[in-house]
This record gives C-alpha cells, structure tokens and sequence, in this order.
C-alpha cells in the first residue's frame, strides 16, 4: 500500500488532494486544506506528507483569514422560481443541505403554505434538527415504487439544496427518473453560500413573510402496543421516550422507515442519516457525535448487518466513555440486501445467495459481543422489555446496547 498511487486512493473519497513535497509547499498546501474544509458544504481535504515532510521543520503558516462565504444572488433564478410556484397546478418544493437549518426551513414553510406547495425533503439528510415545535416535513419515500407514485401528479418541482429525484439503484423496466417527464424542475440556487438569502428573497416577492405555516410539529406522544417487536413499535417506543436534544444516528436503512412519522412530535432533536448508501457508518458516526457533543445522548439506530462492518467502534465508544446507546435491530439477515434482489427480478432467491447474505449459522450474539468489547448490553424480544430496557438506559450516561430480536 505504501508504494500504490495514494492520490488516487484518496481521491475516491476527498474533494481535493494535494501531496506536499517540501516544507514550502506544505505551508500553502495545509492553509487551502484549512480553506476547503471550512467550506459551507465542509468539504473533505487531503494533504498528503511522505516520511521527511512529516517529520521536518515546516515554515510558518500564516494566521488564516475569516472566509466571507457570501455571493451575489442569482434575481433571475429566484424570479424563476417564484413564477413557477405561482403558475403550477400542483407544484412541489423538495429542500435539502443548508436549506433545513431551522431558520431556514420556517422561511420555506412560509412559501409552500402561500404557494399552497407541497413541502418534503430528500429521503437521507446529513442533518435534520426536528421535533416538537421545528418544521415537520416529510420525506420522499426510498422504494422506487412508492416515489414513482409520489410524484406522478406534481407539475413544478422546485429544488432547494436538494437534488432532482432519481432512484437510488437502477432496476428492469423501471425508470431512473422518478418524476413527471413534462414536469418543470427549477433550482434555487446552486451556490449554497446564498441559499439563505435567496429563500429571504423568493419570501419578500411572494408575500409570504406574514403566512403562519401548518406544518410545526406539535408535541405528542404515540400510543405503543404491547407485545412482538416490529418496525412500527419500535418507532412508538423511541417517539415516546426520546429526550430532548438527543442526537439520533440513523442507519436504521429497512426497519427504521417508519421512524419518522413516530418521532414528529418528540421532544427537540438532531437527526443524521448516511447520505451516500455505503454500509457501516452508523457506529462510527456516533463516535464522532458523542465526541462532538459530550452533552448531548446520542442513540445509533442500525440493523445487525450494518453494524458488523464497523463492530470496532464499540470498542472505542467504550474505550473513551461515550455517552451513545446503541440499538441493534437483529433481524439475522442483510435484509436491505434481500429486497434489492427482489427489485432485479429475483423473486426466489437461490440457497448460494441465501447463504451470502444471512448472518446465522452461527447466530450474531450481539450482547456478548458488545460486553466483549467493554460495552454493558442486554437483549430484548418484546415491546414491553424495549420499552422498560430502553427508558432505563435513556436515564444514565455512558455506552449501553440493546439488541433487538426481531
């Protein structure tokens, strides 16, 4: 690995690599490092040092300077928006990135309700700060089918830090794009430095300033039913104990979908979701939360399978006595894996296949891994050990795991 091309390695996974070869270079090379990851969007940066330059004296860098990140905004294209929100029959407004800090996201709430716009986000979201009395929004379902027939009808949809909806994987006989052909798509701005006040703009030219929006989320607790475990009482059960200010990393990727819904109305909370479908991030995500925010509870949602990728972290949440719950949704298979099969047409899948993506024989034992790694833990199979087990933890501090047998 030493001897392999490392730039390209780290371009797969970087915004921009540099290797400084003198101690010159990395004088200017580590302050656009510093420049880059400060972007709005934090961008990743990747400075690469061989042995000597690491090791050498390096001149001194200079103190950097505050970026002002602000641009121009773009009046052509707010002008354009706003004229497609008005003429729409059914017009849609998908917003995303930037677009859902809190402030932010009342103004756009503001526009759907005087637009009489449908308002969602994107299905994964970096960061969403939600609850009761945040902007409750929903989001566009991740099964291409149910997407398809979400958005058949809308004829405008407009893009605020959001992406056009597509399909996360490609399937037979199934189309990529998951909107309306004829339906007009208009993007806000594609410079995130302005986005604010573009949304501030749009705002003013549809008098929407005044508008009080519907969709604050009111405190509820949901009703929880006694007995199986199941996708939906799991969701009750977080909804009706989730603390507030709680930090939720949710790679929770087929049980979890119906978390949302569950959660509306809890009290203030950050939700994170893994953006880009790799497998594994859940665990080390909450390291990074935990480590973040030492003052917040942090609960890792995440399925058997997608924790096995990335079982070390356990050991460093214990190790540095973080204060994360963790729940493991054991469902003994890599479900999601199952269903993307299906989605290609293989509706009975063979026994090589069955094999390569279940995970008994022999069985996870989650509880003893978990204490293995310095990680007290106990197993749960009903509701009502969920809910006794889960409310318990929710009052301590430090690292605890709960499997769920599903």
């Amino acid at each position: 690995p030493l001897t392999s091309d490392i730039e390209g390695l780290a371009k797969t996974v970087s915004h921009w690599v540099k290797t400084a070869y003198s101690k010159q270079e990395l004088s200017i090379y580590a302050q656009e490092a510093i420049r880059i990851a400060n972007s709005l969007r934090g961008q990743i940066a990747t400075l690469i040092l061989p042995g000597d330059i690491a090791w050498n004296e390096a001149t001194v860098v200079k103190e950097l300077k505050e970026t002002n990140f602000l641009t121009k905004i773009n009046q052509n294209k707010i002008t354009k928006v706003a004229n497609s929100l008005r003429e729409a029959k059914k017009p849609l407004i998908i917003v995303g990135g930037l677009g859902l800090q809190p402030d932010t996201l009342k103004i756009i709430a503001q526009i759907s309700e005087v637009t009489q716009s449908t308002l969602v986000t994107e299905w994964a979201n970096a960061r969403f700060d939600r609850g009761a009395g945040f902007i409750n929004v929903s989001r566009i379902p991740y099964s291409t089918d149910q997407a398809l027939n979400f958005l058949k009808n809308f004829d405008s949809i407009i893009l605020i830090d959001a992406r056009p909806p597509i399909g996360f994987f490609a399937y037979p006989e199934k189309p990529g794009i998951l909107t309306d052909p004829k339906a007009q798509i208009v993007e806000l701005t594609d410079q995130p430095e302005n986005l604010r006040n573009s949304v501030e703009c749009l705002s003013d030219m549809l008098g929407a300033g005044k508008v009080r929006s519907n969709l604050i989320a009111k405190k509820s607790v949901p009703n929880i039913p006694a007995g199986k475990l199941d996708a939906n009482s799991i969701g009750f059960v977080i909804g009706a104990l989730l603390k507030e200010n709680s930090i939720v990393v949710d790679e929770a990727v087929t049980t979890g979908r119906q978390f949302f819904p569950a959660t509306s109305g809890s009290p203030p909370h950050t939700w994170l979701n893994n953006c880009g479908g790799s497998i594994g991030s859940c665990l080390p995500l909450a390291v990074g939360a935990a480590i973040a925010c030492p003052d917040r509870k942090v609960i890792a949602l995440s399925g058997d399978g997608s924790a096995m990728y990335t079982v070390q972290s356990l050991w460093t949440i214990a190790r540095e006595s973080l204060d994360v719950t963790i729940l493991i949704f054991a469902n003994r298979t890599y479900k999601i894996l199952f269903g993307e099969l299906t989605n290609v047409g293989v509706d009975v899948p063979g026994q090589s296949a069955k094999n390569m993506l279940s995970l008994n024989s022999p069985t996870l034992e989650w509880v003893s891994l978990a204490k293995g790694m310095g990680v007290d833990a106990l197993r749960v199979t009903t509701t009502d050990e969920f809910f006794a087990s889960f409310q318990k933890v929710l009052g301590e501090r430090g690292p605890f795991l709960i499997e769920l047998v599903m």
